[in-house]
């Protein structure tokens, strides 16, 4: 059972039409955290994929810049 209040007016949902509306709340719950997880589990990824190749890829260039960098004498 469903009850909706609205400028005082009270609406009473029952029956087969209550349990529509929850099947599809569940539903659209279900639908959004899964697309936050989907979206949480993405940005991760990216970060990982960012620290284990660019990373390493920026440590050599700044060896490699190092090594060609002029002597202070």
């Amino acid at each position: 059972m469903i009850v909706i209040e609205r400028n005082g007016r009270t609406v009473v949902i029952a029956g087969w039409r209550a349990w529509v509306i929850g099947a599809v709340a569940v539903v659209v719950m279900t639908a959004v955290l899964a697309l936050l997880a989907f979206l949480v589990l993405g940005i991760a990824v990216s970060m990982v994929a960012f620290l284990l190749i660019v990373m390493p890829a920026v440590a050599i260039v700044a060896l490699v810049a190092w090594l060609f960098q002029p002597r202070r004498m």
